[in-house]
């Protein structure tokens, strides 16, 4: 795993609290957080994003909202949400040239990262919180 990768997985423990959800970390920075996943987690975050990642004029994935972040800079990027299941990607200040950037600015950003991730499908980091 490489120090992104690791500084990846150190924000999304911060931002995702609940000790419930397991979640999937892609290369790109999107988190498929599944509330009641599969035996095989990873198997189940790739079916996800393959379905729900990418954008599509057709669906509302290509739709999103912009949160700013507190305790961590940057933002998350949300894509898609049904009960059981939710995909985030988190954009640094470090992907962005425009000191003030436009929530229309990240949200770009955070989609076409999405996409790479939809399309590549590589997972980086499992966290699994079932219980045994």
């Amino acid at each position: 795993m490489s120090n992104d990768d690791k500084a990846l997985v150190a924000i999304w423990r911060q931002l995702i609290t609940d000790e419930t959800k397991s979640w999937a970390l892609f290369q790109n920075g999107t988190v498929v957080v599944i509330d009641d996943p599969p035996e095989d987690i990873s198997a189940g975050a790739v079916s996800l994003i393959d379905r729900w990642g990418q954008k599509s004029s057709e669906t509302p994935t290509g739709k999103f909202t912009v949160f700013a972040l507190g305790a961590v800079p940057g933002w998350v990027v949300t894509s898609h949400f049904i009960s059981g299941f939710d995909i985030l990607t988190y954009v640094s200040p470090k992907e962005i040239t425009d000191a003030h950037p436009s929530a229309d600015v990240v949200g770009q950003i955070g989609c076409e990262k999405r996409e790479r991730d939809a399309t590549a499908q590589v997972i980086v980091h499992i966290e699994d919180k079932r219980t045994s």
